[in-house]
């Protein structure tokens, strides 16, 4: 909780020196307009009496104030009274141009000192209009960019206007950009408009060449046929009470209906719960609530008891290719012998076992073998 204001004079204080001393300022420097002034106002908050009080005050200032005749150009005291806004939106509504309704409240209060505020002041109140009822209209990430268009209409200028039938053909171009010139066509019996920038066709928004137009026309409100239903904020409540439920899948539905009785839910629980006396009430108006909705989905299961009969799933083709059944494996074979069990790097044929063990027969090795077996037997023995 706050409870200390304290209000200064626009002249309080001093310029940082580091400010001035930089060189590698890009800028000349602003002129200097503080002049330290004292001057200041702080109220306090008093628990006791709930009051605010003036605990300090300091009225002195140090500098000349400004002139009676410039304070409503001062921006804190520049802008339009409800009776100002009351004329325009009276004038504005029965076709008199922004110009106009200028000049007509300059003539009424004696000079533009005493008007109160500038001619942009006045775009500015229409411009609003305009945006405060997009902002009800369009979500919030498209709203900011429909309120770039909308303050970039202020940089426009109408070149000509000329009528062809139920058409109105603006010629406009920017401001210092004379070059870029852009066509506005307003089709009155539809309520619709073109440009060709084609920024509507292409992003689904409206032009700030479409809102300098209907500023003129003194259309303070975008056209219906002019707003996408995708960027529409009411796009899902219109979703959820829509009749064409048979496109939808029922689980999505039953999603969404979730969500949305939730959040009113939640509301009602908020509000229920600041006083004791209303929660008794809510709580015995939700269990009657509850029980007639247990009822009630009692009753349906048993009607539709065939239709919630769980069965066998149907069977859906799969994507992609079929499954291709696998070919056995064949075992591989030797380059050399074609024989398997073995490659070329192990074929007996290229490569024979070693020989550990000589058998010495007799048949094989004759009488010369038979010598050296008895030799070795006498050895032995």
């Amino acid at each position: 909780m706050v409870i200390m204001w304290q209000y200064l004079c626009s002249k309080a204080g001093m310029r940082d020196k580091k400010h001035l001393i930089r060189l590698d300022r890009k800028k000349e420097h602003r002129p200097l307009t503080r002049t330290n002034c004292l001057a200041k106002l702080r109220v306090r908050f008093d628990y006791k009496t709930g009051k605010w009080k003036v605990v300090s005050f300091e009225e002195s200032h140090n500098h000349e104030l400004t002139p009676a005749k410039f304070v409503p150009l001062i921006p804190n005291y520049m802008g339009l009274t409800d009776g100002d806004k009351a004329q325009v939106d009276a004038l504005h509504s029965h076709g008199i141009r922004p110009c106009q309704i200028m000049g007509f409240l300059v003539d009424q209060k004696g000079g533009y000192r005493n008007v109160g505020f500038s001619k942009k002041d006045l775009y500015n109140y229409i411009d609003e209009k305009i945006e405060r009822q997009a902002s009800k209209v369009f979500t919030l990430d498209i709203f900011k960019d429909v309120k770039y268009e909308i303050e970039r209409a202020g940089g426009l200028n109408v070149i000509e206007r000329s009528i062809d039938g139920d058409n109105v053909v603006f010629k406009l171009n920017a401001y210092c950009k004379p070059r870029s010139e852009h066509f506005v066509v307003y089709d009155k019996e539809n309520s619709k408009f073109v440009c060709n920038c084609r920024l509507f066709e292409s992003c689904g928004i409206p032009c700030r060449h479409i809102f300098c137009a209907m500023r003129l026309e003194h259309i303070d409100a975008t056209p219906p046929c002019m707003i996408c239903k995708r960027w529409r904020k009411d796009v899902k409540s219109d979703f959820m009470i829509s009749d064409g439920l048979d496109e939808v899948k029922p689980d999505m539905m039953r999603v969404c209906r979730f969500v949305v009785a939730s959040s009113h839910c939640n509301s009602i629980c908020d509000m229920v719960s600041q006083k004791r006396e209303h929660f008794k009430e809510f709580i015995n108006d939700i269990m009657k609530l509850k029980l007639k909705y247990e009822r009630l989905s009692s009753s349906s299961s048993t009607t539709n008891v065939e239709e919630n009969v769980v069965q066998d799933p149907t069977v859906v083709k799969t994507k992609g290719a079929p499954m291709k059944t696998r070919k056995r494996r064949k075992s591989k074979r030797c380059s050399n012998c074609s024989i398997s069990g073995h490659v070329i790097t192990t074929c007996p044929r290229l490569f024979p076992p070693e020989v550990d063990e000589v058998n010495i027969n007799d048949e094989d090795h004759g009488p010369e073998s038979q010598t050296l077996r008895r030799d070795a037997a006498q050895v032995i023995s």
